[in-house]
């Protein structure tokens, strides 16, 4: 009998969550990052609260409670 398998988990945001099944975004990112991006010719300060992060993360792999959360 043939078992299937799930399919690996591609980005890091489906591998933080897949190695934490209680894991929590609201506890795992800071309120706000500053970053310097020194591959510009004019590096400036950038600063990326902790949405930005989580959705660079993501990928594009919205989260149920974002997609399905009352307005």
């Amino acid at each position: 009998m043939d078992v299937a398998q799930a399919a690996p988990a591609d980005t890091a945001w489906q591998q933080m969550v897949a190695g934490d099944i209680g894991f929590d975004p609201e506890m795992h990112y800071p309120e706000a990052v500053m970053q310097l991006d020194l591959g510009t010719d004019d590096p400036q300060w950038q600063t990326c609260s902790a949405d930005d992060l989580r959705r660079r993360d993501q990928e594009g792999h919205q989260s149920l409670r974002e997609k399905y959360r009352k307005k």
